[in-house]
């Protein structure tokens, strides 16, 4: 992209963001391009955890593995190893229905979300004014001798409580200001 190119996509954002109320057609504020990984890592750690929580639990007394350790010790061993072996598709429920994957703003102040789901996604729409807190997250994670991690996100939170999270690093099709001028009553 030229220069000349990236100052006519600013003038064009800041001319959007200037009446984004007025316009007559859906605009695009926001795009996730991971669904498809979010999903295959989904179906991936589902598969290994039914597979170790059914090995786990189908050990007999008599196996190699369970012969020196005591019924007490054989449950709390394989607990562990459960919730271990799980973990990661329990994180996944966790984010099922509360992930953002696209943010859509309709005609007449209404917002549609599309949320990633375990089976399937869901599409939630409501008034802007239904949206009462959004909180940035800046997603450090600095462990020594260990790459920086950046991950930003933002919180929203609804007036039903429902509580979504918005992955900063996301495609912006007209700019990450264009987020903040709807949700702008907030103070992000």
């Amino acid at each position: 992209m030229t220069n000349k190119d990236a100052h006519k996509e600013a003038y064009k954002q800041r001319k959007l963001r200037s009446n984004i109320w007025d316009i007559n057609e859906d605009i695009v504020l926001f795009k996730n391009p991971r669904t498809r990984t979010i999903t295959l890592v989904f179906y991936f750690s589902a598969i290994v955890g039914i597979v170790s929580t059914w090995f786990v639990l189908n050990l007999e007394k008599g196996d190699v593995m369970t012969r020196e350790l005591s019924a007490l010790e054989l449950i709390l061993w394989q607990f562990i190893f459960i919730t271990f072996a799980n973990s990661v598709l329990f994180s996944f429920f966790y984010l099922s229905g509360r992930y953002i994957l696209k943010i859509k703003l309709l005609p007449s102040k209404i917002i549609e979300i599309t949320t990633w789901g375990c089976l399937s996604n869901s599409i939630i729409t409501f008034d802007a004014a239904e949206l009462i807190d959004a909180t940035f997250i800046e997603g450090n994670l600095n462990l020594p001798s260990k790459p920086l991690v950046f991950a930003p996100y933002i919180n929203l939170k609804f007036k039903n409580h429902k509580k979504l999270l918005l992955d900063m690093q996301g495609e912006f099709p007209h700019g990450y200001l264009a987020i903040i001028e709807v949700f702008k009553h907030l103070k992000i």
